[in-house]
C-alpha cells in the first residue's frame, strides 16, 4: 500500500510539472528564448569541437614520431600491427576530442590551487600535471581498445600503455600550450569577425 502512494505521489508530481511545461511552452517568447538557446550551445559546440580538433591535431603531428619509437622499437610491435592500432587510434581518438577538452578543462578548474597562482612555475607544473592526467584519461582507454580490436596481447598493450603515461606525462605541457593558443587564437579570430 505504501508503495502504492509513494507512486501515485510521484504521477501527481510529474503531471504538476508537465502542466507547467505546458503553460511555458504555450508562450512564444518562452519558446523564441528556448530556441536561441538552444542554437547557441549548438554553435559553441562546434566551434569547440573545431578549435580543440585544431590543437589536438597540431599536437598529434608533432609528438607523434615518438609513438614509432615506443611501439615498434622499444615494445616490438611488428609495422603491420603498428599500422593498423595506429590508424584505428588516430580514428577513435578524434571522434572524441571535445571530451578531451572538456576533461582537461574540468582537471585544470579542480587541480588549480589558488596558492601557485602568484608563482609562475609552480603554476606551470600545476597546469603540466592536469593537462598530463586528462590525457592519460582520455588517450590511454581508447589505445586499449583499438589495440585489442587489431589483436595486440595484453602484455604488449600494457608495456606501451605504460610508455604512454610517460609520454603524456612528459608531453602533458606541451599539449596545454598549443591547446592555450589553439585556443586564444580562434577567440582572438571570432573577435576580429564580430
Amino acid at each position: 500500500m505504501n508503495t502504492y502512494s509513494l507512486t501515485n505521489k510521484n504521477f501527481i508530481k510529474a503531471m504538476k510539472k508537465i502542466a507547467i511545461l505546458r503553460q511555458k511552452m504555450s508562450d512564444p517568447q518562452i519558446v523564441a528564448i528556448s530556441l536561441a538557446a538552444i542554437r547557441k550551445r549548438r554553435t559553441d559546440f562546434w566551434e569547440r569541437t573545431k578549435v580543440d580538433t585544431t590543437a589536438f591535431l597540431i599536437f598529434g603531428v608533432t609528438t607523434g614520431f615518438v609513438t614509432i619509437l615506443y611501439e615498434m622499437v622499444i615494445v616490438g610491435v611488428a609495422f603491420h600491427q603498428w599500422l593498423e592500432v595506429r590508424i584505428l587510434y588516430t580514428f577513435m581518438r578524434f571522434l572524441g576530442v571535445y571530451l578531451l577538452g572538456k576533461i582537461t578543462d574540468k582537471l585544470r578548474k579542480n587541480l588549480t590551487i589558488k596558492k601557485f597562482n602568484k608563482n609562475k612555475l609552480l603554476s606551470f607544473i600545476n597546469k603540466w600535471f592536469a593537462d598530463s592526467i586528462s590525457l592519460s584519461a582520455y588517450q590511454i582507454p581508447v589505445y586499449i581498445l583499438a589495440a585489442r580490436i587489431c589483436g595486440l596481447s595484453w602484455e604488449i598493450i600494457l608495456f606501451a600503455s605504460l610508455l604512454y603515461i610517460g609520454d603524456n606525462f612528459l608531453f602533458g605541457w606541451f599539449f596545454g600550450y598549443i591547446l592555450d593558443r589553439t585556443r586564444a587564437y580562434f577567440a582572438k579570430k571570432e573577435e576580429v569577425k564580430i
